[in-house]
């Protein structure tokens, strides 16, 4: 069973607007992956800067937000076993103040300077203990973010700068106060109508306290060339810098949560040829072939990311994908949506493919609206099979159903239903996803 409840108001003024969002969600009980609660709130307020000639606040917007955000849930089994339970409880405070302009006459650019606190504590009770352990790990991170730009004739220079501080209280590992350093330039020039080039290179620093300071410069270019009024294709190359790459606690693995100063032997780059076609509201279409490549993970104790389930972060891993996407109108009132993705991977660590990264996988959907105010959309998705470690996953497919219908311009009811046919699969090993299930709702709107 799941309760939940989202509201988000917006205030428009003559110069600003203010805005408030909360939300909150519970779910009771169909295997521990799916017994948590979260609870958000956030407020944020915006003013736009009088028009004046030669001045660099001309046309420019500050902004400034602040967020709350409590987590509790369940942890999956440390390594898949399913003898440990840990009760995972995370409060995120965050806030951060923007300036930026994107039609100032002198100097487009964007300024953003923010921090977080996070609070987590971990309770686990294995079947052989009699206590619970309990360790609450903390940090508190600060960075600053700039990007200028602008254009002089057929070039376009532009400037970026990053730092990110995330002091780290003991919990799972020892004190760190690691700082982060991202510094690049560039340019775009407009050869011809047809066709940009874009290069320049990024300088990234890591300066631990556990691992020595590392410095890595990685270039970037990108080709785009307009094949015609609704064709384009282009090629990219470029670093991918993510939430993996420095320290935090909030890490797509929730095992490596509290792992101070995780660091690539390199960073990780991404190249991409793709083709798009784009007829506004008929249509569109995107055909791309990308290639990823991601490094081995340096940890002030090797053997400790070693024995983590998730070995993506050991070894280094290449990835090749082709993905197909489009929407296409449909009679007056109807569009089909469609996706395909292809990939193909190998991990050094492993000598085989990436755990849980699926061999394709692809949806299709259909909306049609009708013209008393009912929305309908049926989604079909395919999951292809996937490699555990020591299994093979096998594919899945799931049918999904949302209805809306607008009772006023204010008011609206929904209703939506997951896994409609009630297929029994697996996401993860030894866990297996939840059945069919239903649910609705009322939302109110200015």
């Amino acid at each position: 069973t799941t309760l939940g409840g989202e509201a988000l108001l917006k205030h428009r003024m003559e110069k600003g607007d203010l805005f408030a969002r909360g939300n909150v969600e519970d779910a009771n009980g169909f295997r521990n992956n799916a017994d948590y609660t979260v609870a958000s709130f956030g407020v944020g307020a915006g003013y736009w800067f009088p028009s004046r000639r030669g001045n660099l606040l001309s046309r420019s917007r500050i902004q400034g937000s602040v967020d709350f955000n409590a987590r509790r849930y369940y942890l999956f089994a440390n390594d898949l076993r399913a003898d440990t339970l840990t009760r995972r409880s995370t409060n995120l405070f965050a806030y951060q103040v923007a300036l930026l302009s994107r039609q100032n006459p002198l100097l487009n650019y964007t300024v953003t300077l923010g921090g977080r606190h996070l609070f987590m504590t971990d309770r686990t009770r294995a079947a052989a203990m009699t206590a619970t352990e309990e360790s609450s790990p903390s940090e508190s991170g600060f960075f600053l973010d700039m990007n200028m730009d602008r254009r002089y004739g057929q070039l376009h220079p532009s400037a970026r700068l990053a730092v990110e501080v995330t002091p780290y209280a003991p919990g799972y590992g020892p004190s760190s106060t690691p700082v982060f350093f991202r510094f690049g330039a560039g340019t775009s020039w407009s050869i011809t109508r047809k066709l940009i080039v874009t290069g320049g290179a990024t300088v990234y620093v890591f300066n631990g306290t556990i691992l020595p300071t590392s410095v890595r410069i990685y270039p970037e270019a990108s080709i785009r060339y307009a094949l015609g009024s609704e064709w384009n294709s282009y090629l990219t190359f470029a670093p991918r810098v993510s939430s993996n790459t420095y320290t935090g606690l909030l890490r797509e693995n929730p095992f490596l949560a509290g792992d101070v100063e995780l660091r690539p032997d390199e960073i990780p780059i991404s190249a991409t040829l793709g083709l798009e076609f784009d007829r506004r509201v008929v249509g569109s279409i995107r055909m791309e072939v990308s290639y990823e490549s991601t490094a081995r993970l340096h940890y002030f104790d090797t053997t400790a990311v070693a024995d983590r389930w998730d070995v993506a972060y050991n070894g280094s891993t290449r990835i090749l994908r082709f993905r197909l996407e489009g929407f296409r109108r449909v009679l007056r009132n109807g569009w089909i949506r469609g996706s395909i993705l292809v990939q193909e991977s190998r991990n050094d660590f492993l000598e085989a493919r990436l755990p849980y990264l699926p061999l394709y996988s692809g949806s299709l959907s259909y909306e049609y609206r009708f013209p008393f105010g009912l929305s309908a959309t049926a989604t079909i998705s395919l999951v292809g099979q996937r490699n555990a470690g020591t299994t093979e996953l096998d594919p899945y497919v799931v049918a999904d159903l949302d209805l809306v219908y607008d009772i006023t311009s204010h008011w609206s009811v929904y209703v939506s239903a997951r896994n409609i046919t009630d297929s029994r699969y697996v996401v993860w090993n030894n866990y297996q996803a939840r059945p069919l299930f239903a649910g609705g709702g009322i939302s109110w709107r200015l």
